[in-house]
C-alpha cells in the first residue's frame, strides 16, 4: 500500500512539471530574440534531466506572455555588425515597411513639403552634404530632379512655397551723377568788359566746375505672392546728391591783373570797367524719386537658376538745382532749376543663379521704362541785395518721352528656411532725353532753346536686406 501510494504521487509531480516544459523555452526563445543571453545555468541542466523542476509558490514565468505555438522567428542581425562606413546614402535608404533584413531604418526629410519643412541636420547645418567639399552644403538635395526644392533659392517669389506670403526689403544706393557737372568760372587776365565776351576769356587756370560725387539713397519696398507662379511688388526710391565749389583770387594773382571770368551770366549782362571778379561759390543738388509697381511671373525654373518677367508702371520726377554767387557789382546771382516728371510703363527680367555652395548665388536685373511727362526749366539772374528785380530771367517748358534703361549685378545669399536674402552689386540707371543743368544754361548763353536732350546717368553699389514673414 505504501508503495502505491509512492509510484501515485510520483506520477502526478511529473503530470504537473509537464506543461512547463513549453513555457521554459519559450522564454528562452524570447529572450535571444531580445538580444540577451539567457541560456540555463548549469545547475539547472542537469535538475531538468534527472528530475522534474518543483513548482514554487511565485513562479517567475507568471509575467511572460503565453507560449506561441509557431515556430521562433530567426534574431534578427545585430546593428553593430553593419559597418557605419558602408551604409547607403540618404537618398538611397529605405522607408519604413519596405527594408530588407538588416537595413537602416531613416526616413527622408520632406523636401517638396508645402508648409514648413523638417531639415536634416548635418554637423549642426541643415543641409546635405555637397560634392563642393566636405565643409560645403548644398541648396540641392540629391535627385531633385528638375523640380527646385523648398529652401531653394530660386523659390523666392514663387517662394514661399515654405510658408511665406509677404517679403520685405530695403536697399542702401551709393551713387554718382555722370553727365551733370556744370562749370561756373574759369581764372584769365582782366580787366572784365562784358562777360561771356570770348576775346578776354583767356583761361589761365583750374576751372571752377560744380561735379557731384558718391552720394547715398535708399530703395523700399514690399512683395506679396498671389499664386504659386506670380506675385506682386511696390518699390520707393529716393536719391539726392550735392556738389559745392569756390574759389577766391590770392592776393598775387590779383596783382598780375588775373580775375574769375563768370560762365553763367548772361552774355548781354553789362559790367563796369573798373570792377573784377575776385571770388565765387556755386551750390548744385540732383535729387529723384521713383514709386514702381508692378506684376512679377516666373518666367522659367532650373535646377540651377530661375528667369522671373515683370511688368508694370513707374511715376519719376527727376530735380537738379543751381545757385551761384559772383563778388562783380557787390554780388551778382544766379540760379537756374530744370525738372522731370512723369509716368509710364515699365518692363524687365529678373535672373539668378546658384553657386551650389554655402547659400551663395549670382543675381542679374535688366529693364527698360518709358516715360511720359513734361520737362520744366527756369533761370533768373539778380543782384544780391535786390532778388525782388531780376536783372535776366526766363522759364522753358516742353512735353517729352524719356527712356530710362536700368540693369544691375552682384553676388547674393540665402539663409536656409529662405527667411533672409542678402544681396550686393553694382547699378547703373540711364536716363535718356532729359534737359540737363549744362544743357540749358547753354541754350540760355546763346538764346537758343530749341532740341535740347541730353544723356544723364547714376551708377553706383548697393546693398539689399529682404526678411520673408
Amino acid at each position: 500500500m505504501k508503495k502505491n501510494l509512492l509510484l501515485a504521487g510520483a506520477i502526478c509531480l511529473f503530470a504537473a512539471a509537464g506543461p512547463l516544459a513549453p513555457a521554459w523555452g519559450q522564454r528562452i526563445r524570447f529572450a535571444q530574440s531580445a538580444g540577451l543571453e539567457a541560456s540555463p545555468s548549469s545547475e539547472e541542466e542537469p535538475q531538468a534531466a534527472s528530475q522534474p523542476a518543483k513548482p514554487d509558490s511565485s513562479p517567475p514565468h507568471e509575467a511572460l506572455p503565453a507560449p506561441d505555438p509557431r515556430p521562433a522567428a530567426p534574431a534578427p542581425e545585430s546593428k553593430s555588425s553593419v559597418d557605419s562606413a558602408s551604409s547607403p546614402p540618404l537618398a538611397q535608404r529605405f522607408l519604413p515597411g519596405e527594408l530588407p533584413p538588416g537595413a537602416i531604418v531613416e526616413t527622408p526629410p520632406p523636401y517638396f513639403l508645402e508648409s514648413e519643412p523638417a531639415f536634416p541636420l548635418a554637423e549642426g547645418f541643415p543641409y546635405p552634404p555637397s560634392s563642393c567639399g566636405p565643409d560645403c552644403y548644398s541648396l540641392f538635395p540629391p535627385d531633385s530632379g528638375f523640380r527646385l526644392p523648398c529652401f531653394s533659392p530660386f523659390r523666392w517669389m514663387r517662394g514661399l512655397s515654405c510658408g511665406q506670403r509677404v517679403g520685405v526689403f530695403g536697399e542702401y544706393l551709393y551713387l554718382r551723377p555722370r553727365d551733370a557737372e556744370t562749370a561756373i568760372a574759369v581764372p584769365g587776365q582782366a580787366p572784365v568788359v562784358m562777360a561771356g565776351n570770348p576775346t578776354i576769356a583767356v583761361p589761365q587756370g583750374r576751372t571752377v566746375l560744380l561735379d557731384p560725387d558718391y552720394s547715398p539713397g535708399f530703395r523700399a519696398g514690399v512683395n506679396v505672392r498671389l499664386k504659386e507662379r506670380t506675385s506682386f511688388q511696390v518699390a520707393y526710391t529716393w536719391f539726392e546728391s550735392d556738389a559745392v565749389a569756390g574759389r577766391t583770387l590770392s592776393a598775387a594773382e590779383i596783382a598780375q591783373n588775373i580775375a574769375l571770368f563768370p560762365l553763367l551770366l548772361h552774355p548781354r549782362s553789362a559790367l563796369p570797367n573798373n570792377v573784377t571778379n575776385v571770388s565765387v561759390d556755386g551750390r548744385m543738388d540732383v535729387e529723384f524719386e521713383i514709386i514702381d509697381a508692378d506684376a512679377r511671373l516666373i518666367l522659367w525654373d532650373g535646377q540651377v537658376s530661375r528667369l522671373t518677367g515683370y511688368v508694370g508702371a513707374r511715376y519719376a520726377e527727376l530735380e537738379q538745382e543751381l545757385q551761384t554767387v559772383y563778388s562783380i557789382n557787390t554780388g551778382t546771382v544766379v540760379e537756374a532749376v530744370t525738372d522731370f516728371e512723369g509716368a509710364g510703363a515699365r518692363l524687365g527680367l529678373d535672373g539668378r543663379g546658384s553657386l551650389e555652395c554655402w547659400g551663395l548665388g549670382v543675381y542679374g536685373r535688366s529693364e527698360l521704362s518709358l516715360l511720359y511727362g513734361y520737362s520744366r526749366a527756369a533761370y533768373r539772374q539778380y543782384q544780391l541785395n535786390n532778388p525782388a528785380n531780376p536783372q535776366i530771367f526766363t522759364d522753358w517748358q516742353a512735353g517729352r518721352i524719356n527712356p530710362v534703361y536700368e540693369f544691375e549685378l552682384g553676388l547674393e545669399w540665402l539663409s536656409p528656411r529662405e527667411r533672409l536674402r542678402l544681396s550686393a552689386g553694382y547699378m547703373a540707371s540711364v536716363w535718356f532725353n532729359m534737359v540737363t543743368m549744362e544743357d540749358y544754361l547753354e541754350s540760355i548763353q546763346q538764346n537758343q532753346f530749341d532740341d535740347q536732350g541730353d544723356t544723364l546717368t547714376f551708377d553706383g553699389l548697393t546693398a539689399r536686406v529682404e526678411i520673408r514673414l
